[in-house]
């Protein structure tokens, strides 16, 4: 409560002492109950807040002025840019000052050019502000707005570089005089959105509290690929519903399009798939209305990747088919690559695998030409698990290590968890069931803070395969059940076939015959009702094989 300052700590020490029918559980009642913190911090003599205003009377008006903008800021981190927004100061010369109020020790530099203030200092600047002696009420709006204007102009910019493929709401010029931090390309774009995570969700609580419905739409829709690709769906579901009625009610179909867009990924990567399909739909009827071809490829994109997760692979590659028959005839290279690549993912799946290797072929060479490192990642993906469906696991092997490559210091923690991920299947397959197994316990966790469901259902099903390739089929057992648990809440039929199937291995194995036939007929008539040929011989075959030992008759 002092903060860890030995001077605070030694004030309360002293007032303690000079009450002797006070115990430390009083002092500490009085301490969080006896109003504003920073003015318990004293004894008869001495106080906090006077050692404090020493300090501060000792500054320049310009330092005071860095000093007292501080406490406005949202965040408890803020770099040179943040305060030239809070203060109407250059990056550099703001920069200075906090060099200088560095050597005075009133902030603190947790790594380059990031700043923070002691919490008790904090509070003693807040205090200046509010006593309203130096700082008009208005002078402290136009500094709080400035700030959140910096956080979302700088965030539509790293936005554009990180994830180039979003379809975006138009928005008003940005004022001339904002300052931004220089961002090279998408990795030093998705590094700012990194760094600034926590920031830019205090700049949507701000918003949510003093900002218009107007500036929260546009802000949410700024952030939603950050907010997505981060795992915070609990925060973006919410503001993402109201962006949809704050557009609806505004009028704007586009931007309410948009919005509906950006709902539907965060329901797909929260594997509730129905919600999902609905909003996709939504907005590709609302684009269609509007003549928007781009807009209706992004909506025809965003549909298919929650059919496809629910094993609707006929319905997804038609449209996909359409989808890129347009887009063959402009010169979107990008957009192209991404229908190519989720057009094969669909071949793949239908068991076509030629065609999915032209496609994702076709892909990797477009998003390499525009040097899209998210897009060849994620390429090299679905081509490692075409190697692996065809039994080339050395060739998935190395495309799945070249992925995780690319996707180094650049891609989302989901995506990153989900390439190690799928490199743990090919290790398991290879025989190397311990190292895989280590994998998957590195990701599991991680898929669960993102709230990929169908990701930790797909970790827990290969923990469990492991288990039974290392001859431990007990530990193998409620994996399996576990990851079938989560499958059939989501809904996710192309994953429930192969939990199935895994599931009744592990149950053959270890002496759970009927079970296994049980299963064995589920993954069959899962794989049969959703059109992938692959799981069905499979499953088949594995059938036929376990009758047989059974003298039972084949159906």
């Amino acid at each position: 409560m002092c903060g860890h300052l030995p001077l605070a700590i030694e004030i309360v020490a002293s007032r303690l002492l000079a009450r002797p029918s006070w115990g430390t559980s009083d002092l500490l009642r009085q301490l969080r109950t006896g109003g504003a913190h920073l003015t318990q911090l004293r004894d008869g003599e001495r106080s906090m807040t006077h050692v404090f205003e020493l300090s501060y009377r000792a500054l320049s008006a310009e330092q005071q002025l860095v000093f007292r903008r501080i406490g406005l800021h949202v965040g408890t981190e803020f770099t040179p840019h943040a305060v030239a927004a809070l203060t109407g100061l250059s990056a550099p010369v703001a920069g200075r000052v906090l060099e200088e109020l560095l050597a005075h020790h009133l902030v603190s530099e947790k790594s380059p050019y990031r700043f923070t203030m002691h919490d008790l200092l904090r509070d003693y600047a807040r205090s200046l502000i509010e006593s309203g002696d130096t700082e008009s009420e208005d002078d402290c709006r136009r500094a709080e707005r400035a700030l959140v204007e910096h956080y979302v102009r700088t965030a539509d910019r790293a936005d554009r570089l990180a994830y180039p493929f979003r379809s975006r709401i138009d928005h008003q010029a940005a004022d001339p005089g904002l300052s931004c931090p220089e961002l090279a390309d998408a990795q030093a774009a998705e590094q700012w959105l990194i760094s600034e995570g926590a920031n830019l969700l205090d700049t949507l609580d701000w918003l949510v509290h003093h900002g218009s419905e107007r500036q929260l739409a546009f802000s949410v829709h700024v952030l939603a690929g950050f907010l997505d690709m981060e795992g915070h769906a609990v925060t973006a579901e919410p503001l993402l519903r109201r962006a949809v009625a704050h557009w609806d009610a505004a009028g704007d179909s586009a931007a309410r399009a948009r919005a509906l867009l950006d709902l539907g990924a965060v329901h797909t990567h929260s594997s509730r798939y129905a919600e999902a399909i609905s909003a996709a739909s939504e907005a590709l009827d609302v684009a269609r209305s509007l003549g928007e071809w781009e807009l209706q490829s992004e909506c025809v994109h965003q549909l298919s990747i929650p059919l496809w997760q629910t094993g609707q692979y006929a319905q997804a590659q038609e449209l996909q088919k359409r989808s890129l028959n347009f887009l063959l005839r402009t010169d979107n290279k990008r957009q192209i690559a991404r229908s190519r690549n989720l057009l094969g993912i669909t071949h793949l799946h239908l068991a076509e695998n030629s065609e999915a290797l032209e496609c994702f072929t076709s892909a990797l060479a477009g998003f390499t030409e525009i040097a899209d490192g998210r897009g060849r990642y994620s390429t090299l993906n679905n081509i490692a698990q075409l190697c692996q469906r065809m039994g080339d696991l050395r060739a998935a092997e190395s495309a799945y290590r070249e992925a995780i490559g690319v996707a180094e210091g650049m891609g989302n923690k989901r995506d990153r968890a989900t390439l190690q991920m799928n490199l743990a299947s090919v290790l398991d397959a290879l025989g190397k069931a311990e190292e895989a197994l280590v994998l998957y316990g590195q990701v599991l966790p991680v898929l669960r803070a993102v709230g990929d469901r169908r990701g930790e259902a797909i970790a827990l099903n290969g923990i469990g395969r492991a288990h039974r390739a290392a001859g431990r089929g007990e530990q193998a057992l409620p994996r399996h059940l576990a990851a079938l648990e989560v499958i059939r809440r989501i809904h996710a039929a192309g994953e429930e076939a192969d939990v199935l199937y895994d599931l009744a291995l592990t149950e053959r194995d270890t002496g759970r015959t009927d079970q296994a036939v049980t299963h064995l007929e589920e993954s069959l008539s899962v794989s049969r009702r959703i059109g992938a040929p692959a799981e069905e011989a499979r499953a088949a075959r594995a059938l036929a094989e376990l009758r047989g030992t059974l003298n039972e008759p084949v159906q």
